[in-house]
C-alpha cells in the first residue's frame, strides 16, 4: 500500500509500507490450536558424503556401483599400494627384529655371572694377602735355621773335642759328616733370610693383585649396567618400531577409501586406471535411512516451535502414507526480509521409500515434546560430510 503524506515543502513524499511479504512456505496457526502447520517444505539428506582420495596415485580399483547400498567400513576404491604393502612388511619385520633383542636377557646374565666371578675371585685374592702378611710378620723359619746350626755346632764342637783327646773315638769320616752338616744349617740361615725378605715382600704384591682385581670386578659391574641400558634402549626400540609401523599401515590405509557410513552409492566420478590427486572426488554417496524436511515458518509461529516436538509429515505427490518426525533445528535468526525462520525436522526413513527433493507439508504438535527426541535427532553438524 502506497500513501502519500503531506509535508511541508512543494513536493509530498510517498512512503511504502510493506503490510505483508513471504516467500517460499506458509504457516498456518492460531492461539487456541495446538497446532502450527508449515508448508511448502523440502525432503533433504541428513548424511552424504563426497568421497576423495587422500593420497596421489593410480586409482587401482572401484568394487562398488551406483545404488549399491553399502556398510559402514566398506571398501570403495583403492589406490596402486605396492610400495606401502612392502613398507608395512618391512616396518613388521623390524617390530620382531626390535622385540628379540628387547626379550634377549642373555648379554646381562653374562655381564652378571662375571661381575660374580670377578668378585670371588678378589675375596681369594684378600685371603692370600692377609696370609702373606702374616708370614711376613713372623721370622719363625730363621729362628728355627739358627737353632738347628747351634745343633749342628755343638755337635761339631764335642766331635772335635773327643778326637782331640781320644784320637780314635771319633773316625774322620764323622767328622766330615759332622763339617758338612753344619755348612748345611748355615746355608739354610741364609735361605731363611732370603725367604723371608720374599715373604715381606709378598703382602705388597698381593695388595696390588687385590687392587687391579676390585678394578676388575668395577669393569664387571660397567659392563652389567651397560647391558642392562642397551636392553632398556633395546625396549625403547620396540617403541619406535611398533611407531614406525602403524605409521606405514597408516599410508596404507590412506590408500584405500572406506564408507564412513552406511549409506548408497549414487555417483562414480572416477574410473579405475585414472591418476588421482589429493582432494579429487571419486564417488559420492548418501544415507538414505533417515532424512528431514527443510523449509520457512514465520516469526510468529516460530516462536511456538521447540526442537523435539512431534510432528507429522505429508508429502505434495500422494504417494507416500505420512510420516512420524522430530523437530531438530529452529533457527536462531529471522530472515530479515520476510520475517521468516528455518526450520528441520527429522524422521526414519528405514525402507528408503522417502527420497529425497520430495515437496512436503509438516504439521507440528506445540503442546509438548516427542517420546524419546533427543534419540531421534541426529547432531547437527553432522548434516553432510566430505571423506578425505
Amino acid at each position: 500500500m502506497v500513501i502519500a503524506l503531506p509535508l511541508s515543502g512543494r513536493f509530498p513524499v510517498l512512503v511504502l509500507l510493506c503490510l505483508g511479504f513471504a516467500q517460499g512456505s506458509a504457516s498456518i496457526a492460531d492461539e487456541t490450536s495446538k497446532f502450527v502447520v508449515v508448508e511448502s517444505m523440502t525432503t533433504a539428506l541428513i548424511r552424504y558424503a563426497e568421497i576423495a582420495s587422500r593420497d596421489s596415485g593410480i586409482l587401482q580399483s572401484i568394487p562398488v556401483t551406483p545404488n549399491e547400498i553399502v556398510a559402514e567400513g566398506t571398501l570403495l576404491a583403492s589406490l596402486d599400494d605396492e610400495l606401502q604393502v612392502i613398507a608395512v612388511q618391512q616396518a613388521e619385520l623390524n617390530v620382531t627384529i626390535a622385540e628379540l633383542k628387547a626379550n634377549n636377557n642373555l648379554p646381562i646374565e653374562t655381564a652378571k655371572a662375571k661381575v660374580r666371578e670377578a668378585e670371588q675371585e678378589k675375596a681369594r685374592l684378600e685371603i692370600a694377602a692377609k696370609i702373606s702378611q702374616k708370614q711376613a710378620e713372623s721370622d719363625v723359619s730363621v729362628r728355627l735355621a739358627e737353632k738347628n746350626r747351634e745343633v749342628a755346632q755343638f755337635e761339631l764342637d764335642r766331635a772335635q773335642k773327643a778326637k782331640s783327646t781320644f784320637s780314635g773315638s771319633i773316625s774322620n769320616a764323622e767328622l766330615n759328616r759332622l763339617q758338612v752338616l753344619f755348612d748345611q744349617r748355615t746355608l739354610e740361615i741364609e735361605k731363611a733370610h732370603e725367604d723371608r725378605a720374599i715373604t715381606v715382600m709378598k703382602p705388597e704384591a698381593d695388595t696390588a693383585a687385590v687392587r687391579q682385581q676390585a678394578e676388575t670386578v668395577a669393569g664387571s659391574q660397567l659392563l652389567a649396567l651397560e647391558r642392562e641400558q642397551e636392553k632398556r634402549v633395546a625396549q625403547t626400540s620396540v617403541d619406535v618400531a611398533n611407531s614406525e609401523l602403524a605409521l606405514a599401515r597408516l599410508h596404507l590405509n590412506r590408500r584405500r577409501l572406506l564408507a564412513p557410513f552406511s549409506s548408497t552409492i549414487v555417483a562414480l566420478n572416477r574410473q579405475p586406471g585414472e591418476w588421482v590427486e589429493p582432494g579429487t572426488i571419486v564417488l559420492r554417496l548418501i544415507q538414505l535411512d533417515r532424512l528431514r524436511v527443510e523449509g520457512f515458518v514465520n516469526a510468529g509461529a516460530a516462536a511456538q516451535i521447540k526442537i523435539g516436538h512431534a510432528a507429522e509429515i505429508s508429502f505434495s505427490d500422494h504417494s507416500h502414507a505420512s510420516v512420524k518426525a522430530v523437530v531438530s533445528f529452529v533457527s536462531p535468526e529471522i530472515e530479515a526480509v520476510n520475517q521468516q525462520v528455518r526450520i528441520w525436522a527429522e524422521f526414519d526413513n528405514a525402507d528408503h521409500r522417502i527420497r529425497p527433493g520430495l515437496v512436503a507439508t509438516m504439521k507440528v504438535d506445540v503442546s509438548g515434546l516427542a517420546e524419546n527426541s533427543s534419540a531421534k535427532t541426529l547432531p547437527k553438524n553432522r548434516s553432510s560430510s566430505t571423506s578425505r
